[in-house]
């Protein structure tokens, strides 16, 4: 079942992807931010997270600005995601719970539960997923089996030797980059 958000007003400004300890897996951003910018939001999904003790099942809320913040903890993994205009806690913290199934039915070792490590191994299937189901900050699809179909024909259009290849190369180097910076919440 594919969903869209025409009927809404606003949108997902930032998805994030981050480890217990508070060190980024994956994020982006569907709006320009500078540095500055991407550091407050961080620091606000970190502010929602606060005091509380993290646990598996975990759900937190905050603001940023005229946005709210959804913060939802799966196994070894914290989502995150910063929505504006009706993309409200409800609305963000459905997608989430859409998303970790999606990563679960689709990623090979995440039946078990999300960790840093799993996600690092299946990166490139990560963003796939994640693209998948957001698209410019609308939320498109949440059904896991459209979406597994959806990355295999993508799969499928790449795999012509040099497209291909450029692609893992972008998507390793992204990888390498993610885990040399180390880019970690304030936590």
């Amino acid at each position: 079942m594919a969903t869209t958000t025409s009927s809404y007003g606003g949108r997902i400004q930032c998805i994030l992807l981050s480890t217990l300890d508070g060190y980024v897996i994956y994020e982006r951003f569907y709006d320009q931010f500078n540095d500055i910018q991407k550091a407050e939001i961080r620091t606000s999904f970190d502010e929602a997270v606060g005091s509380h003790d993290v646990v598996h099942g975990l759900e937190v809320v905050g603001r940023f600005k005229n946005g709210k913040v959804v913060g939802l903890v799966s196994e070894e993994v914290i989502l995150f995601a910063l929505g504006t205009g009706n993309y409200d806690e409800l609305i963000l913290l459905d997608f989430l719970e859409s998303l970790v199934g999606v990563l679960k039915d689709v990623l090979p070792g995440t039946q078990q539960g999300l960790s840093d490590a799993v996600l690092f191994q299946q990166y490139v299937d990560l963003v796939h997923a994640i693209n998948e189901m957001c698209k410019d900050g609308m939320i498109e699809l949440v059904d896991p089996k459209a979406i597994e179909r959806a990355m295999n024909l993508k799969m499928v259009s790449y795999k012509s030797g040099q497209q291909q290849s450029q692609m893992n190369d972008t998507l390793k180097g992204l990888v390498k980059k993610f885990t040399s910076k180390e880019i970690k919440l304030s936590r």
